[in-house]
């Protein structure tokens, strides 16, 4: 908003919207909404406090500044804050660090409060300092009139950066144009390092191939010492057995004379 025609109309729209509540605008709560809503067009702003009256739920209650911001927000079609409950549940993932996890920087901020307990294995404590961690970083964003700002923290696992991209995209948390932007990024830098993912799997490969192998021959070490030791106390055995066959023959030879 810019200029006086806009600071009129809006010193009308906060006038009228405001008595709807029984309450006055001064100069100093005008001035006060002016400056938080600024940066939006007039148009848009009118709408937002439209919205927000005719609403059943929140037209019962006097918007707030960062009330109009999230209905502008809305009509700007932007996303809305997850619930804390859907903030853990994308973040879980995150436990292994192959994994690629699309999220905001609340969610990200709360899941490293939460992974040392996790560690510990405890599942719910982990889940309770996430909720409250998260809750309270997205009250103070809110406050502000912040959105939630989604960015892509890649794993060490290339291959589920894709998906988790695109299904961000789906589900509507990852705005298309940045989703695809990130994804021409990523598209160049596989480009660039083709081999290096190539040579990496080689070598993963023949790793696997090596363990494979020592632990066959280690096996096969094994059954062969086994077969020997059974083999010695098998000879042992029949040894000893001789040597009793032996003596109650000579006992009998010194029994008889």
């Amino acid at each position: 908003m810019q200029g006086v025609a806009d600071r009129r109309e809006f010193a009308e729209v906060m006038k009228a919207t405001l008595a709807i509540y029984g309450k006055d605008a001064s100069k100093a709560v005008l001035d006060l909404y002016w400056n938080a809503l600024l940066p939006y067009d007039i148009d848009t702003v009118r709408k937002a406090f439209s919205n927000w009256l005719t609403d059943p739920d929140q037209g019962r209650f006097s918007p707030k500044p960062a009330d109009i911001i999230r209905n502008i927000q809305n009509i700007a079609g932007k996303p809305d804050w997850l619930s804390a409950n859907e903030a853990w549940a994308l973040a879980l993932p995150a436990q292994d660090e192959a994994n690629t996890v699309v999220w905001t920087n609340e969610i990200a901020q709360a899941w490293n409060i939460a992974q040392p307990i996790m560690r510990e294995g405890d599942k719910v404590g982990a889940r309770m300092a996430f909720i409250a961690a998260y809750e309270r970083l997205t009250k103070a964003a809110q406050g502000t009139g912040r959105s939630p700002e989604w960015s892509v923290s890649e794993g060490w696992d290339k291959e589920t950066v894709k998906g988790a991209v695109e299904q961000a995209v789906t589900t509507g948390l990852l705005p298309k144009p940045k989703a695809e932007k990130y994804q021409l990024l990523l598209s160049d830098k596989g480009k660039l390092g083709n081999g290096v993912p190539t040579k990496i799997r080689h070598f993963l490969d023949e790793l696997k191939d090596k363990i494979k192998q020592d632990q066959e021959e280690r096996a096969r070490g094994w059954r062969d010492e086994s077969i020997r030791l059974q083999e010695s106390l098998d000879s042992k055995h029949r040894e000893s057995l001789q040597q009793a066959a032996d003596h109650g023959l000579h006992n009998n030879q010194i029994t008889e004379d």
